[in-house]
């Protein structure tokens, strides 16, 4: 069973370039005020987890592609500085990322994928490799970038213990 979500459900501000222009909402819960939106988040991922392990089923969960807070088409027309530093988009994943952690130290049999290899060098991350746009705009991946993570997915899926 694979798990793979938007993962900054939790956070507090918008960040991708689409979700700053439309606006969109992150998770609020009228019945749990007192819980942060992280805690939150994490105590439904762990409940989805555990009964998934309970069933018998191995998961992965999947950490989410870095947001960029430009779009790719502005950079295919010409935007300059079409870069975020590596150390941006782990301070934006680290609650996340967090959560993550969290969740295996609690879980150990959950596998987790992180796809930060695919998109980003040492020092950043972009949306396109040499030869390839990857991303169709802030957060969303084209057909290459799809073919690309299916392929690298597929390879890590293909290795892990049965």
């Amino acid at each position: 069973m694979v798990l793979s979500f938007y993962g900054n459900y939790a956070a507090t501000t918008n960040y991708a370039a689409d979700h700053v222009n439309r606006n969109v909402g992150t998770i609020v819960s009228k019945e749990r005020r007192q819980l942060s939106r992280n805690d939150l988040f994490y105590l439904g991922l762990r409940k989805s987890v555990h009964d998934l392990l309970a069933a018998g089923k191995q998961v992965v969960v999947v950490i989410d592609v870095p947001e960029l807070p430009f779009s790719s088409v502005d950079c295919v027309k010409g935007k300059p500085n079409c870069q975020i530093p590596l150390d941006e988009v782990l301070e934006r994943q680290s609650v996340h990322r967090a959560s993550l952690e969290k969740l295996k130290k609690e879980l150990p049999q959950v596998n987790i994928y992180d796809t930060l290899a695919l998109f980003c060098s040492e020092k950043s991350c972009t949306y396109k490799t040499a030869d390839r746009i990857l991303y169709r705009d802030s957060h969303h991946l084209t057909l290459d970038g799809s073919d690309l993570y299916g392929k690298r997915f597929t390879e890590w899926l293909s290795a892990l213990p049965k």
